[in-house]
């Protein structure tokens, strides 16, 4: 969450983001949660859905009828490419998790080879959606 606030903050000076939660991967808490934050009057515009489950925050959009959000998930699974297709995601954020894990097994033996950059991460969009492997 440090890393998000860091970017948001130094992009937009002039806007508000206000981190409300962190998963605990309880996804009923998860969904509670969610719900408390979408019923009622807000002036929330958007999600980013990192941590918890993007089916959880789905439900829960539902749920609500709060379907007028900007809602960016993680992670491109058949659940998030659905979710893309449905306008329910306006955009999810996918990284080379083959590519971490060999990194992290990598780190665990001693090799440090690659490390030298961040993760290619990939921004999915309804117009640019690849097949699932």
């Amino acid at each position: 969450i440090s890393g998000f606030n860091q970017i948001t903050m130094a992009q937009w000076p002039d806007r508000t983001f206000n981190v409300k939660f962190e998963s605990r991967s309880d996804a009923s808490e998860d969904h509670d949660f969610v719900l408390s934050l979408l019923s009622g009057p807000t002036d929330l515009v958007g999600l980013y859905v990192s941590g918890m489950g993007n089916r959880t925050v789905l439900r829960a959009l539902a749920a609500t009828g709060k379907g007028n959000l900007v809602v960016i998930g993680h992670e491109y699974t058949p659940h998030s490419r659905t979710a893309l297709l449905a306008g329910q995601f306006d955009a999810v954020i996918a990284l080379d998790m083959q590519e971490a894990a060999q990194r992290m097994v990598d780190a665990a033996m001693g090799k440090r080879q690659g490390w030298d950059r961040a993760l290619d991460a990939k921004i999915i969009m309804r117009e640019n959606l690849p097949a699932l492997d």
